[in-house]
């Protein structure tokens, strides 16, 4: 983990992904909480094999996530999400800012990853 307290960019992916399944989830209409250990899935483990499964896991919530927006038609975004009081457009806008945002940390991560290495070298 390069900074202390932060999660680690491969956290972040899951995250992310386990965010995509709860959307793509509650497009087609199934009420979908997350736990705490499925909110952010915290490994130690920061294998390459980790690593390679979460960029699996992320490309496949993403396909499900794409595959259901793709299935909207414009009136669906005004249905309100299953157990929730907003709507399918609101949740949507809402998950695509949430990646924005985790990107953006990640690529914070990386350039401080990247700074350590160079003062270490």
């Amino acid at each position: 983990m390069p900074l202390p307290g932060a999660h680690s960019i491969a956290d972040l992916t899951l995250h992310v992904a386990a965010w995509n399944e709860v959307v793509a989830r509650q497009i087609v209409g199934k009420t979908t909480v997350l736990k705490a250990k499925e909110n952010f899935p915290a490994s130690a483990d920061q294998s390459a094999a980790v690593w390679e499964s979460a960029l699996k896991r992320l490309r496949a919530s993403q396909e499900e996530l794409l595959k259901n927006l793709d299935a909207l038609r414009p009136r669906d975004l005004s249905r309100i999400v299953p157990g929730r009081k907003f709507d399918l457009g609101f949740m949507i806008a809402g998950a695509s800012h949430h990646a924005i945002y985790h990107a953006g940390q990640i690529s914070m991560l990386k350039k401080a990853v990247q700074r350590q290495s160079s003062k270490v070298e």
